[in-house]
């Protein structure tokens, strides 16, 4: 939970925070990358955050993470 807290530049709600830190979802994983994908809906509370990051002018959290260029929405069927 920490770790999307941090790479959404902070900007993701204390309601998809506590969810995300208190629930077993859906986990990807990637062998050849060694990358998880944690899987988790937004509510309609973040509705928007997509739009909030951009709206920062660049990556969402320069300090903790300078390779992030960005964050995009992804439907669920898409996946």
């Amino acid at each position: 939970a920490r770790e999307c807290w941090e790479e959404t530049g902070y900007l993701l709600s204390s309601a998809a925070h506590a969810a995300i830190e208190g629930g077993a979802r859906p986990v990807a994983w990637a062998p050849q990358s060694k990358f998880a994908l944690f899987l988790h809906e937004l509510g309609p509370e973040d509705a928007d955050l997509v739009a909030r990051i951009s709206a920062l002018g660049g990556p969402p959290n320069p300090l903790h993470d300078s390779t992030l260029e960005r964050v995009e929405s992804v439907p669920l069927r898409c996946l």
